[in-house]
């Protein structure tokens, strides 16, 4: 059985536009029934090769740039999610542009309302989220895995949960939030995926 704890609804949010759903923490479809469905992924129209600053335009007009492995180690303190640079002898099996695809499938939580996808590579780990074992504890789904992460930003978003308990009052809602999704470099699966306003792109400049 798979199970993820709960985060909190600060940390993670869920877009008003149509796609994006509640921090989807593990994906367990197989990558045979992700190519049975393969007629419900958008067409990539680009560069085939994982060469920094390539970029692809996915047939409902969203540009989608691959931008090469992380800069520098990330952690969210929120969602327990890290990632760090990975070695230089790292090579993905699957093409970024094919993860790009999977995202749109239900392997992540790409948005159709959402700007351009910001793909990177890295080792990622998310111990709050996985297969639960006799002990109590978490064997993780994202388990420093070599994963494509995908950074989104949105336009509008709110909490996860709704207002407080027992009242009619309506969620707030935030003017920015980004969508990070995990898809496996060597097999496609989607791994983790959060979102909410105090969410940061792993792929930034920024420290």
């Amino acid at each position: 059985m798979k199970t993820g704890r709960l985060l909190p609804p600060l940390a993670l949010c869920v877009a008003l536009a149509a796609g994006c759903g509640t921090s989807k923490a593990s994906v367990s479809t197989t990558s045979n029934r992700r190519q049975a469905a393969s007629s419900d992924l958008p067409t990539i129209h680009g560069a085939g090769s994982a060469t920094a600053t390539t970029s692809s335009t996915i047939d409902f007009g969203i540009m989608a740039d691959y931008l090469g492995p992380i800069a520098r180690d990330y952690s969210d303190p929120n969602t327990g999610i890290s990632l760090s640079v990975p070695p230089a002898a790292s090579k993905a099996t699957v093409p970024w542009q094919q993860a790009v695809a999977q995202c749109f499938s239900g392997a992540g939580i790409c948005n159709r309302a959402g700007g351009t996808i910001r793909v990177s590579l890295a080792i990622g780990y998310n111990p709050q989220s996985g297969e639960a074992l006799p002990d109590g504890s978490i064997d993780p789904t994202m388990n420093q895995d070599l994963v494509y992460v995908l950074a989104q930003t949105l336009v509008t978003c709110a909490p996860v949960g709704g207002g407080p308990s027992g009242t009619n009052t309506p969620p707030s809602t935030y003017p920015s939030c980004t969508d990070l999704s995990f898809i496996d470099a060597h097999t496609g699966r989607g791994v983790s995926a959060v979102s909410g306003p105090s969410i940061t792109d792993p792929s930034s400049d920024s420290p």
